[in-house]
């Protein structure tokens, strides 16, 4: 099933990684970013940036080929997106102190930077560009690179999920296929992930980055005695299983709702 996804820009990223420290240096010469791809999946594109400068401030977005923009020049589709976020930077409030245009939407130094939640077998388009963190003017050229995500095959796997008592059991519809399965209270799905299938892939994208996520798959039949010191009396949890394999998703999420009351499982 394809999963689309709105233009990501670094308004989306940055806020994750503060690219600028607090330390300004205004670097006004055009530098070479030293921008490559490193790893294409079906829903994620990795690149790394190592600026010749360390101190240049620098930009990117990533434009799926759905989206209007994408037809545009490399500078105007730059400058469109450069608008985008001088108007959001306007838009925003700090708490006590108040970040600058450049803490909040520049990168500076050499990165290894992740666009996740992407569409499979997508053609995009990113952008990397070198700005003045000052005036937001861009210096140099725009570089541009078109990148098709992988054509991951989705497969029907489904899965049986009941509760007893204190135990869950997960059955999947296909027993040689891995998955990954995980549960959380319903309200702090919802407030932090939006949805299971949010929750499932920043878990799985979490373990990818360590390393581990081998090391939390599952495959057939799991009978798994849940830890009542972890459960929250009268809370209402999600027992969510995706299918997962050489570092891709699938299949389709599948989730199954529970309320833990004196001591056990009340199946929804």
């Amino acid at each position: 099933m394809k999963r689309v996804r709105p233009i990501l820009t670094a308004a989306c990223a940055v806020l994750l990684f503060l690219g600028c420290s607090s330390r300004e240096v205004l670097v006004t010469k055009a530098v070479d970013l030293g921008f490559e791809i490193e790893q294409v999946t079906g829903t994620k594109i990795i690149f790394t940036v190592n600026p010749d400068n360390q101190d240049a401030s620098y930009i990117f977005c990533c434009i799926p080929e759905e989206h209007p923009d994408y037809e545009l020049s490399d500078r105007d589709a730059a400058l469109h997106h450069l608008d985008y976020l001088n108007r959001v930077s306007e838009k925003m409030t700090g708490g006590e102190v108040a970040l600058s245009f450049s803490d909040n939407f520049c990168y500076r130094g050499s990165r290894r930077l992740k666009i996740d939640r992407l569409s499979r077998n997508t053609l995009f388009r990113i952008l990397i560009f070198q700005v003045n963190p000052k005036t937001h003017a861009i210096i140099g050229n725009v570089i541009s690179e078109q990148v098709r995500t992988k054509d991951v095959p989705m497969k029907p796997l489904s899965f049986t999920i009941t509760g007893k008592e204190k135990t869950l059991f997960i059955s999947p519809s296909d027993p040689e296929l891995t998955y990954f399965w995980s549960f959380d209270r319903v309200a702090r799905i919802e407030d932090n992930y939006d949805n299971t299938y949010s929750f499932l892939y920043y878990l799985l994208d979490m373990y990818e980055d360590y390393g581990f996520a081998e090391h939390v798959l599952s495959k057939g039949d799991i009978r798994y005695q849940l830890p009542p010191n972890q459960l929250w009396e009268g809370e209402e949890y999600c027992i969510c299983a995706i299918g997962y394999e050489d570092g891709e998703i699938i299949s389709d999420e599948t989730e199954w709702r529970f309320i833990y009351r004196n001591g056990s499982i009340i199946p929804e």
